[in-house]
């Protein structure tokens, strides 16, 4: 597949303290053709701060272009690297931000909680029915985070547990409409990026 990569220095105009350097990586798919249009835009982006700060960006007048998502095309915002229950939080929440859209969370297991296990992601499951119209929760926690999500008022059949990658993928592909707003978020040995490779077999 064709990656594109671009590098950019802050603007002294946008008050950053110490010198900025924003990197974005475009993911093509792999019959890509110029004169096509096609239903998936994905965007890598490190700036030294969490993916929710990037969803932030998206529709905000006055941000760099490549944060806008196309109407004919879907966002997918990737957060593999580590999760926990402010991080957790703190995404869904932007992700609830995009009233225009339709919001579908895919929520992998928080690692590392110990004893409050159970009780986080019941109440991450409460947060993303606030935030997100679909929810697809992965991991052995799953299950929990897809209880808080219902008694939260999370329609039953927009709300499901998947205990492996293929499963996830599919329902999603069955999901997944243009002009959707996607937020991948687990903890690192989730290997959420491994779902958005079934994801993409689904989809070449």
């Amino acid at each position: 597949r064709r990656v594109e990569v671009f590098h950019h220095d802050s603007d002294p105009a946008w008050g950053y303290k110490q010198p900025q350097e924003d990197t974005f990586a475009v993911y093509y798919p792999k019959d890509y053709d110029a004169a096509k249009t096609y239903p998936l835009c994905v965007v890598f982006h490190s700036a030294g701060h969490g993916v929710w700060s990037c969803f932030g960006c998206v529709e905000r007048d006055g941000n760099h272009d490549i944060y806008h998502v196309p109407d004919d095309m879907f966002g997918l915002y990737l957060d593999c690297y580590n999760a926990n229950p402010d991080s957790m939080r703190a995404a869904l929440r932007v992700l609830g931000g995009y009233q225009s859209r339709r919001r579908i969370a895919l929520l992998g297991d928080m690692l590392e909680l110990g004893v409050c296990t159970q009780a986080e992601h019941y109440r991450v499951g409460r947060i993303a029915a606030e935030n997100a119209e679909f929810i697809f929760a992965y991991g052995p926690n799953g299950g929990r985070v897809i209880n808080g999500a219902i008694t939260g008022g999370m329609p039953e059949n927009k709300a499901r547990a998947f205990q492996d990658r293929e499963s996830l993928a599919k329902a999603l592909s069955r999901t997944v409409k243009p002009g959707d707003v996607l937020l991948f978020k687990g903890s690192h040995g989730m290997h959420m990026e491994e779902i958005l490779d079934a994801f993409l077999k689904e989809n070449p």
